[in-house]
């Protein structure tokens, strides 16, 4: 279905014609049932001949929200039709909201019925040619309905039932009903609904109280922001932040400090391009020059795919020339270096697949020829200079950012509906709408091997 393509669980999508008590197989023999059309074929003589079937499946427990809506075909003799949700043990020959853990909206008299037969007003009546709609809002325990695509407000609040089907239930000649679980647009606007719970998931979490301060003692979102543009290499835009925002008042050894930042940031800048370049064995020189061999006997598996990339590189051009000189450096620089893993040997044998190509880059390995791997390395060296410095491999903006995803992720496996509703990178991605409170949207990430801007 899809409106609920996100589900793990099995979604109603039929109406169940069985059941396990004999006194609910009776009544649901007064139901005509054809696919999603439901028609009322009873005596229909008083109350004890109605019949109400629910859907093969309850509302999904990962779902914020379900919604089906039910067309009024015809009325009947007395349109005494019940539409809403029940739990799977409340007798079937009754209308909904007669029975406890039931609850029904009535097109009759308009009124909103739970676990009593006596019903309060809630809404419209409804008739032949009306649309109702019934909504379970799990994060809230509400239970709202629409009628033709209008909302009527909430009928039921604190809805305690975990497990509740979507029901439908009839009782005078004539009534006749088609349903739409799902399977086809909704008249009332379900992306709206959606949109409205996500804003009030959001505008709570923004309302959580933040520190103000880092544990530098300086302002939290501004140094999270400094460091960030650290991270790659954007020295300008962080000067600024640092002037501005972070230290107004400068020393001298203030100063000193951020020329030694810069020329790091310089050097570092300068050793992603050259990877970014295909000039591999350059940019280990840069990083021996300025950062000692520290960065890579540290790593050896990021030393390995360096190697492994400069042998690419080399088979780069295709030709002769080319496989004899990736072959020397084989010999003479990758030979002596062994794989550190088994991903590291599917690596190497990726890479020596390319010897059997005049085009290696259009070759089944030739991603490694590509320049999202050549990006790839070029952080992966990035990451590990700074953690040989002693700096986060990860900016601090960016572990944020992925503890919140793993967060998102949990939440959706313990069944926490509002986390269905989130989206970490189309939050962090989307625009403000206007007059939203600032927190409500993370700061977008600075674009890898951006400087001086």
């Amino acid at each position: 279905m899809p409106y609920y393509s996100g589900s793990r669980f099995s979604l109603p999508n039929a109406w169940e014609t069985r059941a396990a008590a004999s006194r609910s197989q009776a009544a649901l023999g007064h139901l005509k049932v054809e696919g999603l059309r439901i028609k009322y074929v009873g005596p229909g003589d008083d109350d004890s001949q109605a019949a109400t079937i629910r859907t093969d499946h309850p509302c999904p427990a990962d779902l914020p929200l379900f919604y089906f809506e039910v067309e009024i075909m015809n009325r009947g003799i007395e349109g005494f039709i019940g539409i809403g949700f029940q739990t799977e043990e409340v007798i079937q020959a009754r209308l909904p909201g007669w029975e406890p853990h039931s609850y029904g909206y009535h097109g009759d008299d308009g009124c909103a019925f739970s676990g009593s037969g006596r019903g309060r007003p809630y809404g419209p009546t409804y008739s032949s040619g009306d649309v109702i709609g019934a909504l379970f809002n799990r994060p809230e325990r509400t239970i709202s309905f629409y009628k033709n695509g209008l909302c009527l407000g909430v009928a039921f609040d604190q809805v305690a039932e975990e497990r509740l089907y979507p029901c439908i239930g009839l009782r005078t000649n004539g009534e006749e009903v088609l349903s739409n679980l799902g399977g086809q647009p909704y008249l009332a606007d379900f992306e709206a609904m959606q949109a409205g719970l996500r804003d009030q998931v959001v505008s709570a979490a923004s309302a959580m109280p933040l520190p103000m301060l880092s544990s530098k003692g300086t302002p939290l979102l501004p140094q999270l922001l400094y460091d960030h543009l650290l991270h790659h290499r954007c020295w300008q835009t962080a000067a600024v932040i640092s002037r501005d925002l972070l230290r107004p008042a400068q020393d001298a050894s203030t100063s000193s400090s951020q020329d030694s930042t810069a020329a790091d940031v310089a050097a570092r800048q300068k050793i992603y391009e050259l990877v970014v370049a295909g000039q591999v064995e350059e940019a280990v020189e840069q990083v021996v020059k300025h950062y000692t061999r520290a960065p890579l006997d540290a790593n050896p598996t990021l030393d390995f795919r360096l190697k492994v990339a400069q042998f690419c590189e080399l088979l780069r051009p295709g030709g002769a020339a080319a496989v004899e000189a990736a072959l020397t450096y084989g010999r003479l620089v990758l030979a002596p270096h062994s794989p550190k893993g088994s991903d590291d040997e599917e690596l190497l044998s990726d890479a020596l697949s390319l010897l059997a190509y005049e085009r290696p880059a259009e070759s089944p390995c030739g991603h490694l020829l590509s320049q999202a791997a050549r990006a790839s390395l070029a952080e992966s060296l990035n990451s590990a200079i700074l953690a040989a410095r002693g700096m986060p491999a990860v900016s601090p903006l960016e572990r944020i950012y992925q503890q919140a995803c793993v967060a998102i992720q949990e939440l959706r496996t313990a069944n926490d509906t509002r986390a269905a509703l989130l989206d970490v990178r189309k939050l962090c991605l989307q625009q403000p709408a206007a007059g939203a409170p600032a927190a409500a949207v993370a700061p977008a990430a600075a674009a890898p091997g951006q400087t001086n801007k």
